[in-house]
């Protein structure tokens, strides 16, 4: 009997297939990579950097998780290759790719 019910509820229970994800292609733009030292909290990767006037400085990880810093811990901003970008937050430039909008369909 047991046999049966489960049986049952294995053949009414909708099949969930995973696709995989397509391959990355040529003309695929991946975001840069930022570095940041932080004072007190190491070095921080993410892929978008804007700085606040109220004294923050936003973090886009690249994963989607935003985090604010406050601007006087930021001691060292690098890109992937190296290149101090440093003055340019300190000029409150935005570093990196923004993410895209929600809600907005091209």
């Amino acid at each position: 009997m047991r046999l049966a019910v489960v049986a049952a509820f294995l053949a009414l229970t909708p099949f969930v297939a995973v696709a995989e994800s397509p391959p990355v292609g040529h003309d695929t733009v991946l975001p840069g990579a930022l570095y940041l030292e932080i004072e007190g909290d190491g070095v921080k990767e993410a892929t978008f950097v804007q700085p606040r006037a109220d004294g923050m400085v936003v973090l886009t990880a690249p994963d989607g998780t935003v985090e604010y810093v406050p601007t006087y811990r930021v001691r060292r901003v690098a890109d992937r290759d190296g290149v101090d970008l440093t003055s340019r937050l300190r000029r409150r430039e935005w570093l990196g790719t923004p993410p895209p909008k929600l809600g907005k369909e091209k």
